[in-house]
Parts: C-alpha cells; sequence; structure tokens
C-alpha cells in the first residue's frame, strides 16, 4: 500500500519528465506512446501514430462523447496525431463538432476503431469562473497526473512535493506516494487492509490523529479513489486534517496526502480531487542510450592488520563480483551476477565457488534517473550518465544510495 512519508514515489516519481498536456477545453488528460507502442500499433493496424488518454474530467466534452482512460486518439478531424501536444493543437481549431477517431479492443483483445463526436464546451456564463490549467506530470517509469499549471512540483526525497503558489509555509502540505501491491491480496481500494495500513501511516505522523469515520468515494472519477480522514488537535487550538486520497493503478497503491490546518486543506478540495481522478499510467520511457549489454567487475580485499594478531590467526579475505546486465529497447532488463570469494586465517582456507544469480524485470530510464523494477515490484533508483570517449568503451555511471559504480560496454 501507499506509504504515506517512507517510501519515494517508485522509488517513485523521483524526477520530472515531458509530458503531453491537459487539454482543459476538453477534459482530456493525454501521455504520449512510447515509440515501442507506436511501432505495434504499426505493425497491427498498418499506422505508426496515437495518444494514450490517461483520465477524462467528469462532465467535460470528453466525457460526454464517451473518452475514457486507456482510449488510444489516432486521428483528429482528418489529421492522424502521435503526440499529446498535437491533439492539443488540433482541438484548439475553432468547429461545431470534431470527430476523433479512436482506438480500443475488444473482450478478445482484438484492436478496433470507433469515431466519437466531440463538441466543443459551452462558454460560461457572464462573471463565471473557470477551472484551473494544468499539466501532465509523468514519471519515467509510466505514473501521471495532472496538476495545476501554477503548482510546483519536487522530489521530496521520499515523496513527491506539490506546492500551490499561495501555500502557507508550516499550514499546508501536499505530498504523492506509492508503493507495489506485489506479494498482497489488495485487489481494491474498499479493501480494509487500505484503511488498516493507512491508519497506522497516519499515526506515525502523530499519535493524535484520530479517523473521521469510514472512507467516502471521490464522486466522478473515472476509477475508484477511496478519501481516509483524520484530525487532531494542533498548536494554538487549530485543528489539523489529514486527508488521503487512495487509487489502485496497475499493480500499485497510489496516494495524494494532504495534511495542514483543516481549512486550508478543505478549501483546496476540488483540485485535491481532481488530481486524485487523473492518476494514471502509461508505458514507461526507455532512453535508447542505455540499451545493450553491461559489465560490472569488482574485487574487495580485506586483511586483518592487528598488532594483537599473529601470522597463524590473522584472518585475509578477498572476494570477485561480476555482473552482466542486458537492458532491452522494450523496457525489460536482466542481470546475471557471479561471485566468488575466498577467506582464512591460521592456515585454514574457505572457498565459497562460484555463486551464481539470475534476476530480471523491467526497467524506464529518462533525464538521468534509471529505475529498476524486478519481479517481486520493489524498485532501484539510480542517477546515470552514459559516456562515450573517442577510441574506447561506452561507460555508463550509476549513482545509488549505498555507492557508485562504472559500468562498461560488453564487447
Amino acid at each position: 500500500m501507499p506509504r504515506i512519508v517512507a517510501v519515494a514515489l517508485f522509488a517513485v516519481l523521483a524526477a520530472p519528465a515531458a509530458a503531453g498536456p491537459a487539454v482543459d477545453a476538453a477534459g482530456l488528460t493525454l501521455a504520449d506512446l512510447a515509440p515501442a507502442q507506436l511501432d505495434a500499433l504499426k505493425a497491427e493496424a498498418g499506422y505508426r501514430i496515437g495518444v494514450l488518454v490517461t483520465a477524462v474530467q467528469p462532465g467535460s466534452p470528453a466525457a460526454a462523447a464517451g473518452l475514457r482512460a486507456g482510449d488510444v486518439i489516432g486521428a483528429v478531424g482528418k489529421q492522424g496525431v502521435d503526440s499529446a501536444a498535437g491533439v492539443e493543437a488540433e482541438l484548439a481549431k475553432p468547429a461545431a463538432e470534431t470527430s476523433l477517431l479512436v482506438l480500443r479492443r475488444d473482450a478478445g483483445g482484438r484492436l478496433y476503431s470507433t469515431p466519437l463526436p466531440l463538441r466543443p464546451a459551452a462558454p460560461p456564463p457572464a462573471g463565471a469562473g473557470r477551472g484551473p490549467t494544468g499539466r501532465t506530470y509523468r514519471h519515467p517509469l509510466g505514473a501521471t497526473f495532472w496538476h495545476p499549471a501554477d503548482w510546483a512540483v519536487a522530489d521530496g526525497g521520499q515523496a513527491l512535493v506539490l506546492t500551490p503558489p499561495d501555500a502557507r509555509t508550516g499550514e499546508e502540505t501536499y505530498l504523492i506516494t506509492a508503493e507495489s501491491l506485489a506479494g498482497t491480496a489488495i485487489s481494491s481500494v474498499t479493501d480494509p487492509a487500505v484503511g488498516a495500513y493507512l491508519d497506522q501511516q497516519v499515526a506515525a505522523l502523530g499519535a493524535a490523529f484520530r479517523r473521521l469515520g469510514p472512507p467516502s468515494a471521490l464522486r466522478g472519477a473515472e476509477r475508484p479513489v477511496a478519501i481516509h480522514d483524520y484530525e487532531a488537535a494542533g498548536a494554538g487550538g487549530a485543528v489539523v486534517r489529514a486527508r488521503a486520497y487512495v487509487a489502485l493503478v496497475e499493480g500499485y497503491g497510489l496516494a495524494l496526502l494532504a495534511i495542514g490546518v483543516r481549512d486550508r486543506v478543505l478549501a483546496r478540495e476540488g483540485v485535491l480531487g481532481r488530481i486524485a481522478a487523473s492518476f494514471g499510467f502509461s508505458q514507461g520511457k526507455v532512453d535508447p542510450a542505455l540499451v545493450g549489454v553491461w559489465d560490472f567487475l569488482s574485487t574487495v580485499s580485506i586483511r586483518n592488520d592487528s598488532p594483537f594478531e599473529n601470522d597463524w590467526s590473522r584472518a585475509r579475505m578477498a572476494s570477485d563480483r561480476r555482473v552482466r546486465m542486458w537492458l532491452g529497447a522494450d523496457g525489460t532488463f536482466k542481470r546475471a551476477e557471479i561471485r566468488h570469494t575466498i577467506a582464512g586465517a591460521g592456515g585454514v582456507w574457505v572457498d565459497s565457488g562460484e555463486q551464481r544469480t539470475e534476476e530480471k524485470g523491467r526497467f524506464s530510464a529518462a533525464d538521468g534517473r534509471l529505475y529498476l523494477v524486478w519481479e517481486d515490484g520493489t524498485v532501484s533508483a539510480f542517477g546515470y550518465r552514459v559516456d562515450a570517449p573517442a577510441g574506447a568503451a561506452r561507460t555508463v555511471r550509476l549513482a545509488g544510495d549505498a555507492e557508485g559504480q562504472v559500468w562498461e560496454e560488453a564487447k
């Protein structure tokens, strides 16, 4: 379940990545398809076009047309589109009605297309306000969500931090976190285990927090979103509200947590609900520069040079570690490791022999951040840089929490 403070978002949502815009007039949130997805569409349908719909705003023209999250827009009018910016540009053209060619799959998995008429929204009454314009945040691993354009998004180390332009320091905090559901039986936001986990996490923030009844459902959202509310007494008699919006997306629990003075949090209820309702997922990014086979070699030698030891009792150890990693253009990886350790003292030596392990999973990489998602759902995150010196093999420098590594392209 989504940890509120104790986990990074997908180690997760660590670095902003460019993504398609939210087309506010139509109520669409879009994301570009990865090159591999476009290639697959071309192989199956004969054309390399398509833009993924990650969310549809309730009550919008897009919702009225029948669009839903997971649809792929292949054309706007007679113009094929392969980017979210292209859809936005075509919909910006004045028209009484625009036909969208939408690609879907039937119950048997077969691809089919259907035209949907999109009519522009009626102009608001004179003096009526307009909802905030926004943009789509897309993490390299594929998680997406909409947020107001003037809200800052930053990596907080263990969560993504959203900051409104008029936020009051010390009075309100907004976080997005996620955690893999692998190894759990959770398949619904109404599972009691979700509430029990949140109770634990909120109690860790402050023992004074008390739950305000059972969770409620976010109305108008395309996928189920549960709202959990907690309150505690704050300094100076203020009431502190903790509100968690929780959704399950592609095997992950995503949570938007708002913590602050009750009136401040409740005043942003509409925007927070829209952010949570937009949670989506598309295929992650793959940096072509990382695709290939890479080798890593390390040797560690240790000797106990204590003056209290003699040649008979002084211990020695040497260990070799050889790792090869295959990073595929399809976003999958395989990692094979061989370890060999010899240790001894007092004339007695122990040889471990070669110990081999193999692991695999999927990966995403963009903007200098590499994410390895292992088969059990855990995530390892690294900063990376690819170097290609003239006349020498390419190298990849990885910087993780525990160590830095230099990998060389396999010969």
